[in-house]
């Protein structure tokens, strides 16, 4: 079993690498060869959709001796070609000016891509039935039951506390920030309408005073299900008489929503307050090809009665709008005021709450060298000079961006990546309703084929699963997803012989592990496969070697509430 899991630590120790580019329309990955499906009943297929399709390559950005790696993007979008452009632009900026201010956070987000579907007509869709069923395919009946959420998902929905304070000074490098350089390791030439949204974003931050911030909940929904992150934008008009949102408020809210799910992803969770008022600042990141500002606010508060400190500090959510300005305030003046004279101390602070311990006015005065109420009035004086406009401000060319593919949609790709936003919003049901109708009309790209047999094999038909998998196995390079439903399969069939509590052999456990290492090396570090791990540990008669409980260790942290892979831990303890 070493071989093995030594195979499989060296894989997880690597980064994913950036996408390929292409201006050229090739198939989205090798086509399966499988016999044609034939419509038969009153089965009706929809018409075909049309969509632009993105490909907006990963970013790896030097920081020190550091290389930090920003996923990608895989976007669908039914604007027109210019809106799209200038929208994968304004992501472009905001993906290097978050990995350039905070990697800590970077770091904590899936290394796949994060898939995107920009709609201008979800304001307005109405849920209808695709198709007139009839009974079977193939002769098995057609069944897509909904599972339920897993416990580690993500909705940005939903309100949440964020974690994550440790650290944060260190890794925002607050005190040391320093004017780019321009070496970064990204040098791609840069493209016409690129060049034109350098131009425009430049003269829109010397005149423009009206910073973009995020937009309100709904317009931008990111979600993962235990698997990867995918975002659904509704760029149509919300309402009757409401002015559509830009683009760039759109790449705004979705960056704003990425910069919270890894806040939340992070081991230690702070107070609710601290997780509120920073995400307001990290929403009011303004980013251009020539300056980036991080905590630029503009609200000015002089004249407003604020709430109460002492009472904020004892909230866990349920904001007012009030008490949402407030904890800006107070997170702004705990990083910045009077210079960064209280940011050690105010970090330690959150860490502190973040522990349990109660905010006693002992406890501020230790800290902060004066009281709640004093602080109050402090911070109502931050308010009315002006101070709280202040921002980290880096200057200087910001590196031309890994240039994005354009072109036209396969209807693979549309079924595969509205899957996966059908899957992270838990309704996989209709995502193999949409894979299902790719695989009719005669669609065989191979990652597409893996995303339908992992779901026929949750929730639909194992022997189609079977198939599919049987395919994509013969292929020189199958895709990552295959090997994680195919190690469920072997698994299931060797445990079928044995008889009931028989432990698997390590040589039947080296070669689950292997296979699972397939889908690593591919960059894959979902929940299923983790939670298939697990499986195989408390399964096997061999205890796992100190190298696989760290990793379970490390699944553990990423997916706290999946029990099997706690037992898997336990179980692997001396």
């Amino acid at each position: 079993m070493k071989p093995a899991l030594l195979l499989l630590l060296a894989i997880v120790s690597l980064l994913g690498t950036a996408l390929a580019q292409t201006d050229t329309p090739p198939p989205a990955g090798p086509v399966v060869e499988m016999e044609p499906y034939v419509v038969k009943g009153d089965r009706v297929l929809p018409p075909p959709e049309q969509w632009q399709y993105v490909k907006v390559p990963a970013l790896v950005l030097s920081r020190g001796n550091r290389n930090i790696l920003a996923p990608g993007y895989e976007l669908l979008s039914n604007l027109n070609a210019s809106q799209t452009k200038v929208l994968v632009g304004e992501l472009q900026l905001r993906q290097f000016a978050a990995t350039y201010l905070w990697p800590m956070l970077t770091q904590t987000l899936p290394r796949t891509p994060v898939y995107v579907v920009a709609d201008m007509g979800q304001q307005r869709s109405q849920r209808f039935q695709h198709l007139t069923f009839s009974d079977t395919w193939e002769g098995e009946r057609i069944v897509a039951n909904d599972v339920p959420l897993a416990p580690n998902s993500f909705n940005s929905s939903r309100d949440f506390g964020a974690r994550g304070a440790q650290t944060f000074a260190a890794e925002y490098g607050l005190g040391e920030m320093e004017d780019t350089d321009g070496e970064t390791g990204i040098s791609t030439d840069p493209g016409d309408e690129l060049a034109a949204l350098a131009e425009r974003n430049a003269q829109r931050y010397v005149e423009d005073e009206t910073v973009i911030k995020p937009l309100g909940d709904g317009y931008v929904v990111l979600a993962s299900n235990g698997g990867p992150l995918a975002a659904l934008i509704r760029a149509g008009e919300p309402f009757a008489g409401a002015a559509r949102p830009s683009e760039e408020r759109f790449a705004a809210t979705l960056s704003y929503e990425l910069n919270l799910y890894a806040l939340n992803s992070l081991p230690h969770k702070p107070p609710a307050w601290f997780a509120r008022g920073l995400s307001n600042l990290l929403g009011s990141t303004q980013v251009s090809y020539k300056l980036i500002q991080f905590a630029l606010v503009r609200e000015n508060l002089a004249g407003r009665e604020l709430p109460k400190l002492s009472t904020l500090l004892q909230k866990d959510g349920a904001f007012t709008e009030e008490e949402s300005r407030l904890a800006s305030l107070f997170v702004h003046y705990g990083l910045f005021g009077d210079n960064g004279k209280y940011t050690a101390r105010f970090m330690q602070f959150v860490d502190r709450l973040g522990a349990g311990e109660q905010p006693a006015d002992a406890m501020f005065r230790e800290v902060f060298n004066m009281s709640v109420r004093s602080m109050e009035t402090k911070l109502a004086v931050y308010a009315r000079d002006m101070a709280y406009f202040k921002s980290r401000d880096i200057k200087g060319d910001i590196p031309t961006m890994p240039a994005p593919t354009y072109r036209e949609a396969t209807q693979s790709e549309v079924a595969r990546i509205k899957g996966e936003v059908f899957v992270s919003q838990a309704n996989p049901g209709k995502a193999l309703e949409e894979l299902r109708i790719a695989y009719w009309r005669g669609e065989r790209d191979a990652p597409m084929l893996a995303m339908l047999a992992t779901l026929e094999l949750q929730i639909g038909s194992e022997p189609r699963a079977r198939k599919l998998l049987k395919a994509l196995l013969e292929l020189p390079v199958p895709p990552p997803q295959t090997y994680i439903a195919a190690a469920r399969l072997q698994l299931k069939d060797i445990t079928a012989v044995k008889t009931p509590g028989a432990k698997l052999t390590a040589g039947e456990t080296s070669s689950l592990i292997g296979a699972l290492s397939g889908a690593l090396a591919g960059g894959l570090t979902t929940e299923d496969l983790c939670n298939t791990l697990a499986e195989i540990v408390l399964k096997s008669d061999t205890r796992p070697d100190a190298n696989l409980l760290a990793f379970l260790e490390q699944a553990s942290k990423r997916f706290p509430k999946n029990q099997t892979i706690a037992a898997s831990i336990k179980s692997g303890m001396p």
